[in-house]
């Protein structure tokens, strides 16, 4: 069976693979270890190989390093993340798969960061969940100031006064109630437009630092 575009992207280390190389990053096989030492050297060569037979990665420059030859890859354009159109086409369970990889992915970076002593648990990690009733337009204006805050600090290199920092996004949109049901009419009688639940988070994000 041929692999899809969703499970050659959704695979914990080929994740970070793709993270590290966000913000038109080039980098080479070592640079990319550099930035995750906690990929062993040859799963990480295979999984970039694996990427760019697939076209996702693509080698930018060839350069001379001690007799050998050290490629440089980058994001090829587009092929990054899965299109609504490519989406649409994997099943039910093709995506409760990929989401319990994901998840997967998620817990493991969780319990690095939550192991950590070396800063107070609120500087570590943290998780919450924020509820909001949007229109269309809202919503669409939500993302893309959210989008222009991440892309403003994507091309920030590794420093001694930085720490790895990541942000984990899952969204989920309930349709809109039928007009004239209870829900509705709660919605309607609601005087909050956004409702907030925290789950003993410290933070205002899903994500980790490490």
């Amino acid at each position: 069976m041929k692999e899809s575009k969703a499970d050659l992207i959704v695979h914990p280390i080929r994740m970070k693979i793709i993270q590290t190389l966000l913000g038109d990053r080039r980098l080479s096989v070592q640079q990319i270890g550099e930035r995750l030492p906690e990929v062993p050297q040859a799963s990480l060569y295979r999984h970039i190989r694996k990427l760019a037979d697939a076209g996702v990665l693509q080698i930018v420059e060839e350069r001379a390093v001690r007799g050998t030859i050290e490629k440089v890859y980058a994001l090829a354009a587009a092929a990054v993340g899965v299109s609504a159109d490519e989406a649409a086409t994997e099943t039910h369970e093709a995506h409760i798969r990929h989401f319990m990889t994901f998840l997967g992915s998620m817990l493991t970076d969780f319990d690095t960061a939550l192991a950590s002593k070396e800063l107070p648990f609120e500087q570590r990690a943290g998780y919450s969940q924020l509820t909001f009733y949007l229109t269309e337009e809202e919503q669409l204006e939500l993302f893309k100031e959210i989008s222009d805050a991440f892309q403003r600090r994507m091309g920030h290199e590794p420093g001694p006064d930085r720490r790895k920092l990541t942000v984990n996004t899952i969204l989920t949109i309930q349709k809109k109630p039928a007009a004239g049901t209870a829900a509705s009419a709660a919605e309607d009688e609601s005087e909050p437009d956004v409702n907030r639940s925290v789950q003993q988070a410290p933070t205002e994000t899903k994500g980790d630092i490490q």
